[in-house]
């Protein structure tokens, strides 16, 4: 008589977890759903430009090209010391005016509070559109010329 609610006991048990292994999976899913849409280039470009006039080191960082790190041998901590260099105004605005896409290269338009044009070029890496950064690149977006 006891080995009926142990039978009972251990099939529910077993259908708990199956539908804890169908939340998981379908929420991972979802969760890599949701990243899809701030990976496109103009996305991209505009949270990279956003945290460089903040001079936001560790969030700009994020959005780096691996061929940008390695060309100037960037860490997070080098590349603070970088952006905090940079004479970029705090103040400074801008608007993306296009994008163009050619395979796994792409370059954002913009056009700063300045009336300066400037294009931010990205390229893919391993599915995700990051920025190549050129040292001393300000995107139209400087208190004075570097």
């Amino acid at each position: 008589m006891l080995t009926v609610p142990i039978i009972k006991m251990m099939r529910t048990r077993k259908l708990f977890y199956r539908i804890m292994i169908c939340l998981v999976s379908f929420s991972l899913i979802a969760y890599q759903g949701c990243g899809s849409s701030a990976s496109t280039p103009a996305s991209v470009a505009d949270n990279f430009l956003k945290a460089f006039i903040r001079k936001d080191a560790a969030e700009s960082f994020r959005y780096l090209s691996e061929k940008s790190k390695g060309a100037m041998g960037i860490t997070s901590v080098t590349w603070a010391g970088v952006l905090l260099g940079l004479p970029v105004d705090s103040n400074a605005t801008y608007e993306i005016i296009g994008e163009e896409i050619s395979g796994d290269r792409a370059s954002v338009d913009i056009k700063t509070s300045l009336q300066k044009r400037a294009s931010v070029l990205l390229v893919k890496e391993h599915g995700r559109w990051m920025v190549v950064y050129s040292f001393g690149e300000l995107y139209g977006l400087g208190i004075e010329k570097w």
